[in-house]
């Protein structure tokens, strides 16, 4: 693989754990990349190495399970200003799950907006499913307060900016929502609760720059559509689909790659559930083909940043 100069790419794959940073107000930075227990075959995996990067393509999340957290290297990379598939900016911002629900929100009003103004149904876009906030400041939820909150039961409860199906719980009346509470109080996490839909099926928007793709999916032994037994199928996309990836494209100074979760309800109606930026999944029958989409994106950029001289 090389730009369109001919200056040759050279990739180094490696996942966060191995990574430690260095970076100067000069904008470079250095990067120290241990030995994987895994290594790619073929790869420079199986050694140690120190690289300073030119561009970064980021395929997961910076955060995880019991406390992992990489933030700090990623804030390296954004002192050093190294660009970015999506961009850091994004990414940082993406980490925290309500500043991402508040952005897709104004996507979806802007969008019925201008759709009103134009004299047009709008009985066909995309809604947000309601959310409630619950800062955790140590305290249990009263009856009072809970009866207080415009939230109807049952009641998806998510913990922190977990994904893939953690932190997630179903309380199907407010004392669940109130035990629930009092475990999430030992620890300094915010939580949102959000009305359960009874869905038909649950969809995947897929946006991968201009291309965007819609699939199913849904579990068989699990009320999580995305844990468990999964299953996939390819649906058309819509102009609906169309408009609303590409305008969520636009956030955080745009986003290339990302993908947004909608469920179908049995009455027709369909709500956004989240949007995940450029760490996300690809639907297995079409893994090949969105990865070199992804390395055609990339290339792109770098030919943008790096053209061709005469």
């Amino acid at each position: 693989m090389a730009l369109a100069s001919g200056e040759p790419i050279h990739v180094e794959q490696c996942e966060w754990k191995h990574l430690s940073i260095k970076a100067s107000s000069e904008g470079k930075c250095w990067v120290h990349i241990q030995r994987s227990e895994e290594p790619l075959p073929c790869s420079t995996q199986k050694e140690e190495r120190v690289v300073s990067p030119d561009f970064l393509l980021i395929r997961n999340f910076p955060t995880g399970l019991h406390d992992t957290d990489y933030k700090n290297i990623l804030m390296g990379f954004m002192f050093a200003d190294v660009p970015c598939v999506n961009n850091l900016m994004s990414i940082f911002l993406d980490m925290q799950r309500p500043l991402v629900y508040s952005e897709v929100r104004k996507v979806a009003e802007a969008i019925k907006t201008r759709a009103k103004r134009e004299g047009q149904d709008t009985s066909n876009l995309l809604s947000v499913v309601p959310m409630q906030y619950f800062g955790n400041q140590g305290d249990v939820l009263g009856y009072q307060e809970i009866q207080q909150v415009p939230l109807d039961f049952p009641c998806v409860v998510k913990v922190g900016s977990c994904h893939a199906g953690y932190g997630k719980a179903l309380a199907q009346k407010a004392g669940d929502l109130n035990d629930i509470a009092s475990i999430v109080a030992l620890n300094q996490l915010f939580f949102t609760a959000e009305t359960y839909l009874d869905f038909d099926f649950e969809y995947r928007i897929q946006k991968i720059g201009d291309h965007v793709r819609c699939f199913k999916r849904g579990s068989s032994n699990c009320w999580k559509s995305n844990w468990g037994d999964l299953r996939f199928e390819d649906i058309p996309v819509s102009d609906v689909h169309r408009e609303f990836a590409l305008e969520c494209g636009k956030i955080w100074g745009g986003i290339d790659v990302c993908a947004i979760d909608v469920v179908h309800l049995k009455d027709g109606r369909e709500f956004v559930l989240e949007l995940n930026n450029s760490a996300n999944g690809f639907y297995f029958d079409h893994e090949q083909e969105d990865a070199k989409r992804i390395a055609q994106l990339v290339v792109a950029k770098m030919n943008t940043l790096w053209p061709k001289t005469n």
